[in-house]
């Protein structure tokens, strides 16, 4: 039989129309897409870049529209809007368009523009069109506290602290990775990686590093520490740093604070913060010292020191004197660090890091009263604290205690940390407890404690007064008839049961009868006080 020519033809000119893998000569026009998710920028930049790219082939001449939208940022106010088309020529892999960002007084955090990709052509393909730009007011260095960190071997872990510098006033983080140096990782030390968090109000924050003992004797070894993609308007000022494991045995003297926290006063005029030596103090060892701004600027807020302590044989004990500098600012709470480094004589550091806290002396917490109360039938009281207004994020812990009722029978003990934003009060619940006994008024003792950026005020103790189910009060009389002329209608309330304690009641006209508020008579609301004994 004879081959059908037509036929022959018009399969090859098909299987060479559907051959387009790279095998069968043909190459791909390629897949558009934003070479990120986001993209991050600042005010005070010019120009926001934004990066397109293309992937999977870069055959013939593609294009792509692209355009920006409103999203928590406003066109015209933080940034220019802008639309267009980009264009790749063949073998181009990536192409870019500018965003002209405006700049602003007003502290408003991060703010967003929606940016998207439309309408491929050229045989591309659009493969996520969609990506976010996060302007930010201005940048937030983060560094490591130092250049050289120190542990001993077999101790349970060396701490890494990080510094986030200049504003505090929001939420951002950085990812910290450990590689090796001399030092290998599963033998000496354990590796680790992870995310830091710098809360508002956060200046510092820490990684731990577990350093594993051995037998050998290796001299020092070190880890290589580094910091990387900080976000939420963070920026690095410093990403690298080294780890140095101390062999064992220990040299013969530590140096460090004596406590890694201070608080001090504004008035106060000068901070002291004391160094220790232990170990053996037979020789002479010195330690490098140096002031780093926080939230406080030297020649501001505090003098700036730096210099070398001496310490003497059998000297265990020296003394940092910091000036400290008043201002009539109301500038919130402050802090600076101080670090130690470069120790000789054989010396190592133990604990080389501290920070100074100046708290804003206007500022405190305190229980909005000295007596609450609560029926034990009520099944819960609502405890109220109380801040002056301060420009830093407090935190202050909350526990109930002793008095005369009895956890688990007419309560049930609570504890924890109240957290204050921007509200000026906050609130907890002590879960109350019924019960059959006629037992009179219990009291729970409710204690402020560790308070941190604020000062605690006068009233960090309170009472709570458990009332038995007889106890109350009541309209003494439940209606009643006044003389439109008379003036004034006197309204008795009366106590009944344990009337040993200080009880308080609200009151207030709220509801309209037939007479009308302002026509008929005047609303009137406050706080009776039913002193012990008192019953109307």
């Amino acid at each position: 039989m004879r081959p059908n020519l037509g036929l022959i033809v018009e399969l090859s000119f098909v299987a060479v129309l559907f051959d387009l893998t790279p095998e069968g000569g043909a190459q791909s026009a390629g897949t558009l897409r934003f070479a990120t998710t986001s993209f991050n920028s600042f005010e005070v930049d010019t120009n926001a870049t934004v990066l397109v790219i293309r992937v999977g082939g870069a055959a013939g001449t593609v294009t792509v529209d692209f355009a920006t939208s409103n999203g928590t940022a406003t066109a015209g106010l933080d940034y220019v809007a802008t639309n267009g088309t980009l264009t790749f020529a063949p073998g181009r892999t990536n192409s870019y368009f500018f965003i002209t960002l405006l700049p602003d007084a007003l502290t408003e955090g991060g703010e967003t523009a929606n940016l998207t990709l439309s309408n491929p052509t050229g045989g591309a393909l659009l493969s996520d069109g969609n990506a976010v730009l996060s302007i930010f007011d201005h940048p937030i260095p983060l560094r490591f506290a130092t250049n050289y960190f120190s542990g001993l071997e077999g101790t349970t872990n060396a701490l890494i602290t990080v510094l986030r510098e200049g504003d505090a006033d929001s939420k951002v983080t950085v990812d910290f990775a450990t590689t090796d140096g001399t030092a290998s990782a599963g033998v000496d030390y354990v590796a680790t990686n992870g995310t830091l968090t710098f809360y508002p109000g956060q200046t510092n924050s820490s990684f731990p590093i577990t350093l594993l003992p051995d037998a050998l004797t290796e001299g020092d070894e070190t880890v290589y520490l580094s910091l990387s993609n900080p976000a939420g308007g963070a920026t690095l000022s410093q990403s690298a740093a080294t780890l140095t494991i101390l062999d064992v045995p220990p040299p013969p003297a530590g140096v460090g604070f004596s406590q890694s926290y201070y608080t001090v006063s504004e008035s106060v005029g000068t901070a002291q913060v004391n160094v220790t030596r232990g170990g053996a103090t037979n020789t002479a060892v010195t330690v490098h010292y140096e002031t780093q701004d926080g939230s406080a600027r030297a020649g501001l807020d505090y003098t700036a020191q730096s210099g070398t302590l001496t310490f003497g044989p059998g000297e265990t004990l020296q003394t940092i004197s910091i000036p400290i500098l008043a201002d009539d600012l109301p500038e919130g709470d402050e802090g600076f660090h101080l670090i130690l480094g470069n120790p000789t004589g054989g010396a190592t550091l133990d604990g080389s890091f501290a920070y100074i806290m100046i708290p804003n002396s206007e500022a405190f917490v305190q229980f909005s009263s000295a007596t609450y109360t609560a029926n034990e039938f009520a099944g819960s009281a609502i405890i109220t604290v109380t801040r002056t207004p301060t420009e830093s994020y407090p935190r202050v812990d909350y526990a109930t205690s002793g008095g005369t009722a009895t956890p688990g029978l007419d309560y049930l003990e609570q504890h924890g940390t109240l957290y204050f934003g921007d509200q000026t009060n906050a609130t907890f619940t002590v879960p109350v407890l019924e019960d059959t006994v006629a037992e009179g008024t219990e009291t729970v003792n409710l204690t402020l404690s560790n308070p941190f950026n604020v000062n605690l005020g006068v009233q960090k103790t309170a009472v709570l007064a458990i009332l038995s189910a007889s106890s109350g009060v009541e309209f003494v009389l439940a209606g009643g008839a006044v003389s439109e002329n008379g003036g004034s209608a006197n309204i008795v309330v009366g106590r009944r049961g344990d009337a040993n304690v200080t009880f308080t009641v609200d009151y207030s006209t709220t509801t309209n009868g037939t007479a009308k508020a302002g026509l008929d008579y005047q609303p009137v609301s406050g706080t009776l006080t039913f002193a012990p004994g008192e019953k109307r």
